[in-house]
């Protein structure tokens, strides 16, 4: 099959499973025709093998190979809502068709369709019960329907039947990380990336989750981020040479975007700012757009820039050519090693100046190719810079501007304490930021504050399940489970109502969280960790003058908890000052951001120059 680039949200939804085994087929079809548009298929003909499955199914219409062999063909092409027909058609042709079912199950899922997916993956297995690929599919459902303890077991069955399955490794390690059991998803990422040494979304996932370890010292950490670099440098056939390069003095500087994210994704608070607020006599603005499911956010950005380029059906290779051709001065990475980024494109090196911004990822690429890290003082102090693959670039502190959705932020509430007698802390970031020592540090604040709750609000909460089994993992640190509430607030901005004090995280802190709760009123205490992924609080905290509320050791952690629950007056007032505090300062000041930024960029430019 052609080389497709993975799609944003690949993490959720794993690759395709769906397949096409050589005859011999039931004889409504010449077989001639059959091996022929299976040929096709296997030597990745795409566009010969949907003719040839169109003419199979247009003069053969009662042969099932023909309409498994179109939905196949659409599958490939990342097109499963024309594959839906197709499967459907199959299967009702050919009902004892394990592989057909399997198919439909994961068209099905593709299209949201997860209880109907559910059920033809059992259909399959009904048929054939040692059929991997169905159980791999099964437990794709499964979780995309928070049934992750079932999820969990069809991965591990997949991986019984199939022990080499570099797929379902993967799956089941991103499972294991949504649960937080971060330690056994490090040990099947590692397991995958040994079989597929080249599969990109693996060194993501690993070196993302590497990031919450809380006993990774910053020198490993970053020689598993070279690690990663020198593995796509070596995988990359051409590099572009600009030894010729000098900017033209008679046009705008070209700065090109590479984005998954141009979509309702938190990231659009802090992207819009730079792109609204460019100076557009001075500077061209490319979109490199891997968005995979635009919406009406990505309608409203696409104004916003003076080329849309879509690269979401490019090859790397292709993506890397277009950069190139385009003529772009400063190519940046707004996804760092999230899902849906194109950083071997980077390798490549399609831009004389390359840079990579905080705002999409907190840390290092890893990438010697990548020329700056876009950041401020306060997330990359001075004495950093042995931890970075890029050159720090520090903007004016803050090195980011935050555009607030004003639209559907509620009012802020009165201090719930004072009502509820009690003080709640609490916490919206992800469950995989929430390692053992951390746990054990909040169980001691609720320990010293007496009657205190702690409250988690997280989507995978919505799921009893998966409450009982966390509230089992807090029994094993010794909180009791009648201390800490789990819940799924939506919107997610009611549970900041309910909470007095937000509880940040370590080695990791919170990002977009941090701020919204700032912005509900509520503090956040910080504890100040490695660089530069644990500084991202001072990187918050410090512009609004709340550096009272970052602490650099566990023992101060507790006691600056236990003291602030202890004056709820001074909460009280904080909680109505904070979201004013916010507006008037540099966080939300998009104009100045926007002008810092573009100062790097000449700045870049003078250092190529010079």
């Amino acid at each position: 099959m052609p080389k497709r680039v993975k799609k944003k949200g690949s993490h959720k939804n794993s690759r395709r499973r769906s397949s096409l085994s050589a005859g011999p087929y039931k004889g409504r079809a010449p077989q001639s025709l059959i091996d022929s548009f299976v040929t096709s298929l296997e030597a990745g003909c795409v566009d010969s093998a949907l003719q040839k499955a169109r003419d199979l199914t247009e003069s053969y219409p009662s042969e099932p190979l023909g309409w498994k062999g179109l939905g196949v063909v659409y599958i490939s092409q990342q097109e499963p809502k024309l594959a839906l027909e197709p499967m459907l058609k199959a299967v009702m042709l050919d009902p004892e068709d394990a592989e057909a079912l399997n198919n439909l199950a994961d068209t099905q899922r593709a299209c949201g369709m997860l209880l109907e997916s559910l059920q033809s993956c059992k259909a399959a297995l009904c048929l054939a019960p040692d059929y991997m690929e169905a159980h791999h599919n099964q437990a794709n459902a499964l979780k995309e329907l928070l049934r992750f303890e079932e999820a969990e077991h069809s991965y591990r069955q997949a991986l019984t039947l199939q022990p080499s399955s570099a797929e379902s490794l993967k799956c089941l390690a991103i499972l294991l990380k949504d649960l937080a059991r971060n330690s056994e998803a490090l040990s099947f990422f590692r397991a995958s990336l040994e079989i597929s040494p080249g599969d990109w979304e693996v060194w993501d996932s690993l070196l993302f989750i590497l990031n919450y370890e809380p006993d990774v010292s910053s020198a490993d950490l970053f020689s598993e981020y070279q690690a990663f670099g020198e593995a796509a440098t070596a995988a990359t056939k051409h590099r572009f040479d600009h030894g010729d390069y000098a900017p033209a003095n008679d046009r705008r500087l070209r700065i090109g975007y590479s984005s998954p994210d141009y979509r309702g994704h938190v990231c659009r608070f802090f992207m819009e700012p730079i792109f609204q607020n460019h100076n557009r006599d001075q500077f061209e603005l490319f979109a490199y757009s891997n968005t995979t499911d635009p919406d009406h956010h990505t309608e409203r950005m696409k104004g916003q820039f003076d080329h849309w380029v879509d690269v979401t059906a490019m090859t790397d290779e292709e993506m890397a050519q277009r950069i190139y051709d385009d003529q772009i001065d400063i190519l940046v990475d707004m996804a760092g090693h999230t899902a849906g980024n194109r950083l071997p494109v980077f390798a490549m090196r399609p831009a004389p100046i390359q840079a990579s911004s905080s705002i999409g990822f907190g840390y290092t690429t890893g990438l010697k190719e990548v020329d700056y890290f876009i950041c401020d003082e306060n997330l990359v102090p001075a004495g950093s810079e042995a931890y970075f693959s890029e050159e720090p670039l520090r903007l004016p502190a803050p090195c980011l501007a935050y555009a607030p959705p004003r639209d559907v932020i509620p009012d802020i509430s009165e201090l719930p304490a004072l009502s509820k007698g009690y003080v709640t802390f609490g916490s919206l970031t992800r469950l995989t930021r929430l390692n053992d020592p951390l746990l054990r540090v909040w169980g001691e604040i609720l320990e010293c504050v007496p009657n205190s709750r702690l409250r988690l609000d997280q989507k995978p909460f919505a799921h009893e399940g998966m409450r009982e089994q966390f509230w089992r993992r807090l029994e094993g640190l010794g909180i009791a489970r009648d201390r800490v509430d789990l819940t799924c607030s939506s919107p997610h901005w009611d549970a900041y109502r309910e909470i007095d004090i937000t509880l940040d995280s370590w080695p990791h802190n919170a990002g977009t969280t941090t701020i919204e709760s700032l912005w509900m009123g509520v503090p956040v205490l910080s504890k100040l960790d490695r660089v530069s992924v644990g500084r991202v609080g001072a990187m918050i905290l410090e512009p609004l003058g709340l550096g009272d509320w970052l602490v650099e050791s566990e023992a101060d952690y507790v006691e600056r908890a236990v003291a602030a629950a202890s004056d709820l007056g001074s909460l009280a007032v904080l909680r109505g000052e904070l979201r004013s505090r916010l507006e008037a300062s540099a966080l939300l000041d998009e104009v100045a951001f926007a002008q810092n930024l573009e100062g790097a960029y000449l700045e870049m430019l003078r250092k190529l120059k010079a």
